[in-house]
């Protein structure tokens, strides 16, 4: 976002974040957001600064918007402290292969070593580290949902969900191969397979099949008596 006229720095009293501060009612509220709605006639959901300047409140400088367009402009302008760091708390490196991001947010991201070690009971184990990083760069971001899970399937609204963490996608598609193939052991268990007989025919299986109804109609090989 770039800006064509200079800030308009609030000189009267600050908040906590360095936003300028006023009391209206009794109520302390952000100048910032005074300044909008005094120039648009309503308070807006989100007072966003275009500027990245927090006591500026140049009217052509506040847009509305929500919370996470908020949170994307700072990791932009450079003044988002989680997303300049370049380790997780553990001091793992924050690379490719190691970050997951929020298909609908991208500027959330998680360590996926951290999830791997905590679903193991082996998080507590690990001392943190100090990772807070220098800012005033500004961090790339990549805006572009990932469209494809591990195996191939592509994602979309009606494709993925979240676990039960709310911290990571999980693909309906891989889950679904995933039951049935629960759903075959414990039937072929019941009859008597053996769990080498059982994985030997799990593995011969196309369970990439078309239509869900075809999924459903592998037959399960004759026990052998």
């Amino acid at each position: 976002m770039t800006t064509t006229t200079p800030c308009i720095l609030w000189k009267g009293a600050l908040d906590g974040k360095g936003y300028g501060a006023v009391t209206i009612n009794g109520k302390t509220i952000g100048i910032h957001r005074v300044a909008f709605y005094l120039f648009n006639a309503y308070m807006p959901n989100t007072c966003r600064h275009t500027c990245g300047t927090r006591r500026c409140i140049n009217p052509d400088h506040l847009i509305d918007g929500t919370r996470g367009d908020n949170n994307r402009d700072t990791v932009l302008q450079g003044r988002n402290v989680n997303a300049a760091k370049t380790h997780c708390r553990y001091g793992h490196e924050y690379t490719e292969e190691n970050t997951y991001r929020v298909p609908s947010d991208p500027s959330k991201r998680f360590c996926a070593t951290c999830r791997r070690l905590r679903q193991r009971g082996e998080l507590a184990n690990l001392e943190p580290i100090d990772n807070t990083p220098a800012l005033g760069a500004p961090v790339p971001l990549d805006i572009s949902p990932k469209r494809h899970c591990s195996k191939g399937h592509e994602l979309n609204s009606t494709t993925e969900y979240f676990d039960k963490d709310g911290e990571r996608f999980r693909c309906k598609s891989c889950q679904g191969i995933a039951n049935r193939k629960s759903q075959h052991r414990r039937k072929m268990r019941g009859l008597g397979f053996t769990t080498e007989e059982i994985e030997s025919w799990i593995a011969e299986q196309d369970w990439e099949l078309a239509h869900p109804r075809q999924r459903l109609r592998l037959q399960l090989p004759e026990r052998a008596e």
